[in-house]
């Protein structure tokens, strides 16, 4: 009788190796093809030394009654962190009955194990979701947001953490941003689940999508979520949960680089805007490499907006330039988030981080 059950406790160990943990973070995003048909991209952050790397499937449930499919096609695959983070993503269309409201959903063992705010996080599913609304009135549909910014970046015992996840929307709707909690099995909060202990606060600006994070007070691994809401006409169309972790660490020598530029610019329309950037190390030997994210960028935006890149040194230029056309006038201004990050592991410490935003206005002419 032991000896069957040492044999049967073999094999749920090693059926537990094969599932082993390594979800980090992710988030569904979605396009319109054609009619009722949109196609969906799966993305996870995840552990690339688990032998859960191995496992090509995923199951998602569209929400609409269908049952769920096994996506078990190779996924692509982005080694963003070499030896610490890699990038899958996986893409399916689906055809759904018709109008209505539809909450797609990836439920995935597992997470990463040690995540300080998640009871035994190695047994916790990693969840995500999304909300498509397709209009019952014929010609109105929706694409999500599409987020530029992976969440990889890593944290320090008293600093602020800010994290934006660069969401464009090609549809040019409104966004908005809210805090979430992680969740698990079914959708339901995470068991334990709380959010990472802070000196001051942690929140997401509604407008600009910055998580800040002020400050952590514990050094350790925590996972939080943000809530990526489109509004067209103050209509919700839908939204993407983007589930993140952070990993905090202490005695960090090293702070983040401070960006400078202008944050509010206005340009008449047919007019150049030309918007320097320069960002700074408070420890010299770093240097600052420069990112920028932002609608302006993007193909869907009539004449788009380009940058020009100085050396990568301490401080770092770029500048944003920009010849606008009467297609580029709208009500809301523009919203770019420009990211600084520091080379600080030359010196056997952390790169850090920080993000900061700019908004062009394009005015009518006169």
């Amino acid at each position: 009788m032991m000896k069957r059950f040492l044999l049967f406790l073999g094999f749920i160990l090693c059926f537990s190796s094969i599932y082993a943990t390594h979800n980090r973070a992710g988030e569904i995003t979605y396009t319109h093809v054609s009619g009722l048909t949109y196609e969906f991209t799966v993305t996870l952050f995840a552990d690339p030394n688990s032998p859960a790397i191995s496992r090509r499937e995923i199951e998602i449930d569209w929400g609409d009654n269908t049952g769920r499919d096994s996506l078990n096609v190779s996924p692509n695959t982005i080694d963003v962190i070499p030896g610490l983070v890699i990038k899958r993503f996986w893409i399916s269309q689906h055809t759904f009955p018709g109008p209505g409201s539809y909450n797609i959903s990836v439920t995935d063992p597992n997470r990463n194990g040690g995540v300080d705010n998640i009871a035994n996080s190695s047994a916790v599913p990693f969840y995500v979701e999304s909300l498509l609304r397709i209009s019952p009135l014929g010609g109105i549909f929706n694409n999500s947001v599409e987020l530029r910014n992976d969440p990889i970046d890593d944290a320090c015992v008293g600093q602020t953490f800010v994290h934006n996840p660069g969401a464009v929307d090609m549809d040019g709707d409104s966004i908005a941003y809210e805090l979430s909690p992680s969740f698990g099995l079914g959708g339901n909060i995470a068991p334990g689940y709380t959010y990472p202990p802070a000196t001051s606060s942690i929140s997401v600006n509604p407008i600009t999508g910055d998580l800040i994070w002020d400050n952590p007070s514990q050094a350790g691994l925590y996972n939080i979520a943000m809530r990526i809401k489109e509004y067209r006409d103050g209509v919700l169309l839908g939204d993407v949960l983007r589930d993140l972790q952070i990993l905090v660490y202490t005695g960090c020598n090293n702070t983040p680089p401070i960006i400078v530029v202008n944050s509010n610019n206005c340009v008449e329309a047919g007019q150049n805007i030309f918007v320097p950037v320069s960002a700074y190390d408070q420890d010299p030997n770093d240097l600052v490499t420069l990112t920028f994210t932002g609608e302006i960028f993007e193909n869907f935006i009539p004449n788009k907006a380009v940058v020009n890149f100085g050396p990568i040194s301490n401080p770092s230029n770029a500048s944003i330039f920009w010849n606008t056309i009467c297609d580029n006038i709208r009500v809301s201004p523009y919203i770019v988030s420009i990211k600084a990050t520091d080379n600080g592991e030359i010196r056997g410490t952390r790169n850090l981080s920080s993000f900061q935003n700019t908004e062009i206005r394009v005015i009518g002419p006169a």
